[in-house]
């Protein structure tokens, strides 16, 4: 019986600890270096915003999703495909405009930043 209660002990120890060592891993991979970080706030402010402002000149487009790498999908009324390009070109627009303001404030933009994402719009 002593026996049992010892493998049990051990048991609910060895648990925690690969538990503890579990959160340890995953808390430390998730951290973000400061570029990624820099990305991930620059997706929101240069590339979601953008897409916002066009999104709402242009109704017949519905933006879906902006990844961080500034690609966009979304779609369209079925009547309003040439909208498309008007759309992409006042996207791209929106983002250099937003870059320029950006290196005039003398702040920083990762390396390899994408001015022309995709624009997927069905």
């Amino acid at each position: 019986m002593v026996a049992i209660l010892l493998s049990r002990n051990r048991w609910a120890v060895a648990s925690r600890v690969g538990l503890v060592a579990a959160v340890f891993v995953i808390v430390g991979g998730c951290t973000l270096t400061p570029e990624e970080r820099l990305r991930w706030d620059l997706s929101d402010e240069i590339y979601a915003t953008a897409a916002r402002e066009c999104a709402n000149q242009y109704h017949t487009v519905r933006v879906t999703r902006v990844a961080v790498n500034g690609d966009v999908q979304g779609d369209t009324a079925a009547d309003s495909k040439s909208e498309i390009r008007a759309f992409s070109t006042c996207y791209w627009e929106g983002i250099e405009t937003r870059v320029k303001k950006r290196q005039e404030k003398g702040q920083s933009l990762p390396e390899q930043f994408n001015m022309h994402p995709d624009v997927d719009l069905d």
